[in-house]
């Protein structure tokens, strides 16, 4: 069986003190079934993800399944496949910026971003969602070092971001914020 991301994020964390996180882009919610499953830990995982099409997403898109998607069966997908853990889940539908409102700066033990793969949103949502972590806390993400076009804006934001980046396997970054 393929090592998937959460796979990754699991063997990253089995050791450490992971209890509240937070998944910034979740689609249908494999990676946060999954890493409920893998971390029986976990407490809290605040899953944000606006669940929609919007201009600048569209454009940094080169698959026209995501462009195409019904984002209302998308959210219920996720909600479906997330319900045997909708106690330890808090989803924030709405886009990061908003989301980070929600969640007061140093409370999370880890976090997981996989949204917008274009060059501006990483850059982004790496600044804003690292002061939500605490210090020691795991900062990470996905489709690092990936040839599509979508995912070149990963590669350089966390290039240019994260002096010392680590790489796990299938597209997984991560640091231990200082």
């Amino acid at each position: 069986m393929a090592r998937m991301r959460w796979d990754c994020v699991a063997e990253i964390l089995k050791d450490k003190n992971h209890r509240i996180g937070a998944e910034i882009g979740v689609w249908k919610g494999k990676f946060t079934y999954n890493i409920l499953e893998l971390l029986p830990n976990i407490e809290k995982l605040y899953c944000v993800d606006p669940w929609i099409m919007y201009e600048e997403y569209k454009n940094s898109l080169q698959s026209d399944a995501f462009i195409k998607a019904n984002y209302n069966n998308i959210f219920n997908v996720y909600k479906n496949q997330t319900k045997k853990y909708k106690k330890k889940i808090v989803t924030l539908k709405m886009m990061s910026e908003e989301a980070l409102k929600k969640i007061p700066d140093g409370c999370l033990d880890w976090i997981f971003i996989d949204a917008n793969h274009s060059y501006e949103y990483v850059k982004q949502d790496i600044i804003n969602w690292i002061p939500k972590v605490k210090s020691g806390g795991l900062v990470s993400g996905h489709d690092y070092g990936r040839d599509t076009h979508s995912d070149i804006g990963v590669t350089k934001a966390v290039d240019e971001l994260i002096e010392k980046v680590n790489k796990g396997y299938n597209g997984v970054w991560y640091i231990f914020k200082d």
